[in-house]
């Protein structure tokens, strides 16, 4: 079918197939498929991961097509609560995926009957200064923080971190390589409202900036420094 399709289509539109699970043999190496693209009904911690492995293994996009935390649906498998905390997390892990896409929640009737569309204002708000220039990102790495997840997309201007609470500790530090000695302007939004927390200027050493704070009641926050 992806043979023919692109053999009656003028404009070379990507092509693309999906599965509910794994793998089928042989299919991701068709050369007429463009992404490789799977649904995933799981908790979405290590989307990011496991996005780059298939991006690893088959040399193309990948794209987590339809995801919820369970297949069940709320209050089945998941509380209700935590369906609503995966609908935002996965959608912030997607935008540091190899593809940047939002993954789409198939559970959508639940999140619209709740009113759990205030989600994407802080999302708009980050993918707006991401894609208002032709600025280049790379992904940053972070060392393994057993309290904090965090996630970096970095171009030569702009800085963006997204960093949630993985225990009861408020306490975070990291550090940000940049590209001069120079004071930077660092604000905190955050997440699930999108009111910036704190505006403040840093001044970097060594072509490194030192970020500590304290999350206190917030549940994830999100840096953007310039």
């Amino acid at each position: 079918m992806s043979e023919y399709l692109k053999s009656i289509d003028p404009y070379n539109h990507l092509v693309t197939t999906s599965l509910s699970h794994g793998n089928l043999k042989g299919l991701w190496e068709l050369k007429t498929i463009d992404i490789t693209q799977i649904h995933r009904y799981e908790p979405s911690f290590h989307f990011v991961e496991k996005s780059n492995e298939m991006v690893e293994q088959f040399k193309k996009p990948h794209l987590i097509g339809e995801y919820a935390i369970g297949w069940k649906g709320p209050g089945n498998d998941y509380p209700a609560s935590e369906y609503e905390g995966e609908f935002h997390d996965a959608m912030w892990r997607g935008m540091f995926s190899p593809l940047p896409i939002m993954t789409p929640s198939w559970w959508w009737d639940f999140h619209y009957d709740n009113k759990h569309y205030f989600h994407f204002k802080s999302l708009a708000s980050v993918i707006k200064i991401l894609t208002e220039s032709n600025e280049k990102y790379k992904h940053i790495s972070f060392q393994n923080n057993k309290n904090i997840e965090l996630r970096g997309l970095q171009s030569d201007n702009i800085t963006v971190v997204w960093i949630k609470k993985l225990s009861d500790k408020n306490i975070f530090a990291f550090n940000i390589p940049v590209l001069f000695d120079k004071e930077y302007n660092v604000r905190l939004f955050d997440t699930w409202t999108n009111e910036e927390i704190k505006n403040y200027v840093l001044k970097a050493n060594n072509k490194v900036l030192f970020i500590e704070g304290n999350i206190l009641k917030y549940r994830d926050i999100y840096f953007i420094i310039k």
